[in-house]
């Protein structure tokens, strides 16, 4: 991009730009605000190497948790599943067979309890628990299984025979769960849902029947297409409300650290490799992007921040650095338990209250950090300006500046890039300071100032995340310069970047974008006669001593620069202000006075920006059945686009009317055909009415005028005459007030003088009846969900449904 000077810039604003790499365990990129920032981060020592004590731990009865608070656990000798959570007393959910352990189990969104157990044979049984009510009839379809099934009024169980054994299940937050074998590495996943039965509806085989009336049957399917690595073992598995699935694995080899894999979408990601040696037991979902891990006899948690790829290396993650400590309960009888298996955010792990009683307590990280107090990041490329000698002139950065922070930004150039490939010492002699922020004061060294604009790219909102704060946050700015030198200007074809952050160990920095400019615009060079410039170059020019006389000059010649160069750019750009789409919010109602295209006030930005945008077409449209949609969805968000509002003109009706009256239509006179066809009455298209309440609704929006005819030709056909020049406009009957009163302002300002309209509030099943284009001008939605049924609000068939909490202690319930 070039500014008014035709100053070229080069950006540094993402994390590609910069080497973040594992060994720089103090800075990271923040993806959620786009910054650089220091990392909290930490050594952690003392984590044990025991795989076997991690696989004895994680082997320990499982706990899981619903959205209510209630849990589930298993009673001695493990085939017996407690609920509790209401009560001190736990109850008994479900007694498995004699010789049967319950492994592992997950209380799914979809109300189903999913528990595994073995018997002495090492034969898995899948448990599908509806806690939502019971289903009696149908079995399980399993692909590829030789299986055989008992149930319950309430459990639906699958016995594996020959193929894996599942010993791993976690839910899935769309409902149904994913299950692994962790001795075959081989994951399942139980799809469908488990509603409870309903009477199905008799239809008649002409009814058009979209959708089925039940619900579809549960499955239990092979993912074949996950594979864990080659020489890894699984430990443990966690799912979180983002729909990742974290698999924490062991290298055959006991030098090397644990791994993590991630599932989406039924795609595995490449291992991501923990730092430091130890043998975690359990892992659960932290936040987006960072998993936590449980060591043996560790009194904390340790997050790491883990994200999807599925490039074949990632780097080693080291430690969040953040503290997540744990409260093992009374007499810490939950010690070394692994973590809730349940969908909760955060991740819940096994505690206890008073008198023992199981409470699963949120993992939570202390509000404290722990920064370094200073760190070093290089540009990931050499900036080439493609001109020898190139002379550089500017730096703005856009960051966020806490008090006790601040930012050093190095720079180092030359004629020939081989030469900043070797600058690797931070104290080189050859890296120019540049403060920005609470510095030690040192005079000869340039500092940055701060700007109250957020950019000085003309009219951009800048991308920084916060708002200007004057010496805080936003936009600042400093020449570049040689501080200590005879002649001070930066020259070399070819420039490294390089970042120091500073903080006080409880704030850090945050770096948005870094933009650098060139070559330098001089007043002095461009303006003054030539006695004025400068006469030093070369080995003289190098020499540290103060400044000279046309040095000093030039730099101060660019105070003034630095805030004219803005605003000739302001002006340069001023196109920007004239399209509506780049324009600033506060110049929009002046740009549309110049095309008479009065915005309501209320209208939110994006609103404003189109209907700007659209002026010039609605005016050419204006007083047309086209104009009046369009101005509504420019006022309503495409309202009359999804069919939410109806523009019906009422000597359409005439065909309807013919047919429910049982009037004789003649094909000459009917304005809506082309061409003769035997029959005018019954032509199914966008007046057809189906269905006997829809007669009836739509009869009554023409009820007076009705009222006043017989059945007699001709004055029907006079009723005929009157449906000329009206407009009907269909709503929604839940259309607010304003809503209304918003559409009601625009109609009277488009329609023609000589038209006559009325708004009137419908059903879904009229608009349907009346416009029945499909996915043109049909109201369509997704399918509603399944509701619990609330007295005063639930019409009986309507979606809403009768049934339980899905809870794991049913005394939760009144």
């Amino acid at each position: 991009m070039l500014d008014a000077n035709e100053q070229r810039s080069w950006q540094l604003a993402g994390e590609s730009d910069f080497l973040i790499s594992p060994d720089q365990a103090g800075v990271t990129w923040d993806d959620k605000h786009n910054v650089l920032r220091f990392r909290s981060s930490r050594t952690i020592d003392n984590l044990r190497n025991d795989r076997a004590r991690a696989f004895e731990i994680t082997n320990q009865a499982p706990v899981t948790m619903d959205a209510f608070g209630t849990w589930a656990t298993v009673n001695m000798p493990g085939n017996t599943i407690i609920a509790g959570g209401v009560f001190e007393n736990p109850a008994i959910l479900l007694v498995l067979p004699e010789g049967e352990t319950v492994v592992d189990m997950a209380m799914g969104t979809d109300g189903v309890l999913y528990a595994v157990s073995r018997n002495t044979d090492e034969i898995s049984t899948i448990y599908l628990i509806n806690r939502s009510g019971s289903k009696e009839e149908g079995k399980i379809e399993a692909e590829g299984y030789n299986a055989e099934f008992y149930e319950t009024s309430a459990v639906r169980t699958l016995h594996t025979k020959t193929l894996a054994q599942p010993d791993r299940v976690v839910a899935l937050p769309g409902g149904g769960a994913l299950l692994l074998d962790r001795e075959r590495k081989s994951f399942f996943q139980v799809t469908g849902e488990p509603y409870r039965d309903q009477p199905a509806g008799i239809h008649s085989l002409e009814t058009p029947r979209p959708c089925d009336d039940f619900a579809p049957v549960q499955k239990l399917i092979q993912l074949s297409e996950l594979l864990l690595p080659e020489n890894h073992s699984a430990v443990a598995m966690a799912s979180s409300l983002s729909g990742d699935v974290a698999v924490l694995i062991f290298p055959d080899d006991a030098e090397d650290s644990a791994k993590v894999v991630l599932i989406r979408n039924n795609i595995m990601s490449a291992p991501v490799s923990l730092a430091f040696t130890g043998t975690p037991f359990s892992i659960g979902w932290a936040g987006d992007n960072i998993w936590a891990f449980m060591f043996p006899d560790l009194r904390e948690a340790i997050a790491y921040p883990v994200n999807f790829s599925v490039t074949k290396t990632q780097n080693q993650q080291k430690p969040l650095g953040l503290r997540y400590p744990l409260n093992f309960g009374v007499e810490e009888e939950f010690r070394n338990r692994p973590f809730v298996n349940a969908l909760s955010n955060p991740v819940c792990y096994p505690s206890s209250r008073k008198k023992g009683i199981l409470l699963p307590r949120p993992l939570h990280h202390l509000s404290y950090p722990a920064y370094p107090l200073s760190t070093f990041v290089d540009a990931k490329d050499i900036i080439d300006s493609k001109e020898p000698g190139t002379t550089w002139h500017r730096i703005y950065l856009e960051a966020h500046l806490p008090r006790g922070t601040g930012l050093r930004i190095l720079l180092a150039s030359a004629e020939n890039a081989s030469e900043l490939d070797e600058l690797t010492e931070n104290n080189d002699s050859r890296w120019m300071e540049h403060q920005f922020g609470i510095m030690e004061a040192n005079p000869d060294i340039p500092k940055g100032v701060w700007i109250k604009d957020p950019s000085e790219i003309p009219f951009h909102k800048g991308l920084l995340h916060c708002s200007p704060v004057k010496d805080r946050s936003g936009l600042f700015t400093v020449l570049i310069q040689r501080p200590g030198y005879k002649v001070r200007s930066l020259k070399g074809r070819y420039l490294k970047v390089r970042l120091e952050l500073l903080g006080s160990g409880h704030e850090t920095p945050e770096i948005a974008a870094i933009r650098i400019y060139s070559p330098r615009f001089s007043y002095l060079d461009k303006y003054l006669p030539e006695l004025y410039r400068e006469t030093i170059f070369g080995n003289a020019a190098n020499e540290i001593a103060p400044a000279t006389g046309p040095d000093f000059l030039g730099r101060f010649l660019c105070l003034f620069e630095s805030l004219l160069t803005p605003l000739e750019d302001k002006v340069a750009a001023a196109h920007i202000i004239t399209n509506p789409i780049s324009a600033p919010p506060e110049a929009l109602d002046w740009l549309s006075g110049w095309i008479a295209a009065e915005t309501d006030t209320g209208y939110p930005e994006i609103r404003k920006r189109r209907y700007i945008k659209e002026a010039t077409r609605l005016h050419r449209l204006r007083g047309t059945i086209k104009g009046l949609s369009l101005a509504l969805d420019l006022a309503t968000d495409n309202r009359a686009q999804k069919g939410e509002i109806v523009l019906l003109e009422d000597f359409r009706l005439r065909r309807t009317f013919a047919t429910i009256l049982g009037a004789d239509l003649s094909v000459e006179n009917d304005p809506l055909l082309m061409g003769k066809l035997p029959n005018a009455n019954s032509y199914i298209g966008e007046t057809l009415i189906l269905g006997e309440e829809s007669k009836k609704e739509f009869l009554a929006l023409y009820s007076d005028d009705l009222n006043k005819f017989g059945n007699e030709q001709g004055i029907i056909d006079n009723f005929y005459a009157q449906l000329a020049n009206r407009l009907t406009v269909l709503v929604h009957k839940n259309t607010g007030e304003e809503d209304l009163a918003l559409i009601r302002r625009i109609v009277t300002n488009e329609i023609p003088a000589h038209i006559d309209f009325r708004i009137v509030a419908a059903s879904k099943p009229l608009l349907i009846g009346l416009y029945s284009m499909l996915k043109i001008d049909t109201y369509l939605q997704e399918e509603p969900g399944r509701n619990i049924a609330r007295v005063g609000s639930s019409c009986l068939g309507r979606n809403d449904f009768i049934k339980k909490l899905p809870v794991l202690d049913d005394r939760l319930e009144p």
